[in-house]
């Protein structure tokens, strides 16, 4: 019986660094393409195992910290939109309060009239 364990060890360890290599440049793809990176999402694009992502601590530095950029993106896109969306509030509370003091204006110019009028009526009247 030949002793074939050398030859085994040397083909898991080329079948290990293909995966790594395929997990990389999956990785690289999903970053240039601006998709979401985590790590079901690597391992799938790349056909491997999650826990082979797990398990390389290369692997799980970088995916870990490419999931983490492409949140904090997302959420820098989102304070974006929030912080446009709070200027155009303001301004449309701005130009709410401004028409607010024109109707004001306008309901004390009828008033004053209307109570001027009433005064000019009565005082016909008693003539």
């Amino acid at each position: 019986m030949t002793d074939n364990s050398a030859a085994l060890q040397r083909a898991r360890r080329r079948e290990g660094q293909a995966k790594r290599r395929r997990a990389l440049a999956a990785l690289q793809a999903m970053a240039e393409a601006g998709e979401a990176i985590g790590f079901p999402a690597v391992a799938r694009r790349a056909g491997v195992s999650v826990s082979l992502l797990y398990a390389d601590r290369d692997l799980l530095a970088r995916i870990g910290a490419a999931e983490l950029e492409t949140d904090n993106a997302r959420l820098r896109q989102q304070v974006g939109q929030l912080e446009a969306d709070t200027s155009e509030l303001a301004d449309n509370l701005d130009a709410a309060r401004e028409m607010n003091r024109e109707l004001m204006n306008e309901v004390n110019r009828r008033a004053a009239a209307l109570a001027g009028a009433g005064r000019a009526e009565a005082s016909g009247r008693r003539s």
